[in-house]
């Protein structure tokens, strides 16, 4: 046996022993169910805090077409003209609103466009022309109302033919054109 030989399996012998050594170290298995009881305890507290403290449900236009309403801490809540599985909030095409509020999303004639009515705290934020364009009713309020609401006598409605959902932030639900719950 060479010299090189020799200095591999004194080498060998040594990370037995070192690994023999860790292996006595470790073998309380209290520790090891320890450890595991507290990394399951944490994950069950982190999933708590998500599940409680935001609030994600998606509805769905006659035309198929889906909105996500994602209700989060501090009074901010995020609708998305799309199914949104996002834990950050969304980086373009999208309504920011309180938690309180109530809005109504109405489908556009022209494609890939909605419009909504909001109230003043509501922010509409359009960043990409790709994606589903996000107009305010109120910044064409004559010609929208031409085009989606009669009067009748008391109230403006929308017209049977209008393609539309309210939403109820607060309350957690929505309507639809026909007044049905989604």
């Amino acid at each position: 046996m060479g010299v090189g030989e020799r200095l591999r399996v004194i080498g060998h012998r040594d990370n037995e022993k070192l690994g023999h050594q860790f292996k006595q170290k470790n073998k309380n298995p209290s520790f090891n169910f320890n450890m595991k009881k507290l990394l399951f305890l944490l994950l069950i507290l982190i999933t708590f805090f998500v599940w409680f403290g935001e609030s994600r449900r998606f509805y769905y236009l006659k035309s198929g077409m889906c909105v996500t309403v994602w209700k989060t801490y501090n009074n901010v809540c995020y609708v998305i003209p799309f199914k949104y599985y996002g834990l950050l909030k969304p980086s373009d095409n999208y309504i920011l609103t309180t938690n309180m509020s109530d809005l109504d999303i109405l489908l556009s004639a022209e494609p890939k466009t909605i419009i909504v009515a909001k109230d003043d705290e509501t922010v509409i934020v359009n960043n990409s022309k790709k994606k589903i364009l996000i107009i305010d009713y109120d910044s064409r309020k004559k010609y929208f109302d031409s085009l989606y609401t009669y009067f009748d006598r008391q109230y403006s409605r929308y017209k049977k033919q209008t393609i539309y959902i309210q939403l109820h932030v607060k309350e957690n639900y929505a309507t639809d054109n026909n007044g049905r719950k989604l």
